[in-house]
């Protein structure tokens, strides 16, 4: 069957959309964040409830041992900050993950919106877009791989490279990602280490993630937004184009702009 130029088109706006969503959409899915349309599986919408609570439940297994450590533990001013600075990251990645999570009706209208500019606008419109999304592109790509690639050497690398501590009291103490500190567990025997140690290395990769997705989606709404002022922009100069100046032509011309400018603020 021979596709009209119109469904050409149509599957070019569309792929030139899903490029520009290549990180923040798996991102947000794997943080069960990602607004699903109706249509979706009953395993994706279950997938969607599951996931927020097994990640709020990792990101807490790292707060509160953390929060416990410079409690009962740690020894010297100096060292109860170290901590301190890792327990306040990993709470507000925690409070941001949670709004993200009450933002989703926000970030489907928001998508809904950016869809209908990529599908809807005219071909310099696009490009604008698409120059626009390849800088996020890149900027998440330096940020994701950062993250990902500091973040578990971090965690897995150093305190394992660090091997057995003998204490002066013949102790043997193994090194976990984070500090931690459970009143009535004993981190350092088999197995409760190699589950800690997973479970926190986990917890990492989740705290990483609503990291970079935080990065994606501002990088998306932040360079749609300056496509949608570039564009703003150009109508103006065209008002102010003395070349035509028939009344209806300037009339239309003053409707796009106030569009424009409302979906902007919008």
């Amino acid at each position: 069957m021979i596709k009209t130029e119109e469904e050409s088109n149509k599957e070019e706006r569309e792929r030139n959309l899903k490029q520009s969503l290549r990180y923040v959409e798996p991102l947000l899915m794997v943080l069960g964040a990602w607004p699903l349309p109706p249509e979706s599986s009953l395993c994706m919408k279950i997938f969607q409830r599951v996931i927020p609570v097994i990640s709020i439940v990792l990101a807490l297994f790292v707060i509160c041992p953390i929060f416990f450590y410079i409690i009962f533990k740690a020894r010297g001013t100096r060292r109860q900050m170290e901590l301190l600075s890792a327990f306040i990251n990993s709470l507000i990645q925690l409070i941001k993950y949670i709004i993200m999570l009450n933002s989703m009706n926000d970030i489907r209208t928001l998508l809904n919106e950016i869809k209908n500019d990529w599908l809807y606008g005219t071909e310099e419109n696009r490009r604008l877009f698409r120059e626009n999304a390849k800088i996020g592109d890149r900027v998440v790509s330096i940020v994701a791989i950062t993250m990902y690639f500091g973040g578990l050497c971090y965690r897995t690398i150093l305190p394992l490279s660090r091997g057995t501590i003998i204490l002066p009291d013949n102790t043997t103490i193994r090194l976990l990602p984070s500090s931690t500190y459970l009143p009535f567990i004993n981190e350092q025997i088999t197995p409760n280490y190699e589950i800690i140690f997973v479970l926190q290395v986990l917890s990492g990769l989740f705290i990483y993630t609503v990291f970079v997705g935080a990065i994606a989606i501002m990088m998306m709404i932040c360079l749609h937004t300056c496509g949608l002022l570039r564009i703003l922009t150009d109508k103006l100069m065209d008002l102010i184009d003395k070349s035509n100046t028939s009344e209806e032509i300037i009339q239309e011309k003053i409707t796009n702009i106030v569009e424009c400018h409302r979906k902007i603020k919008k």
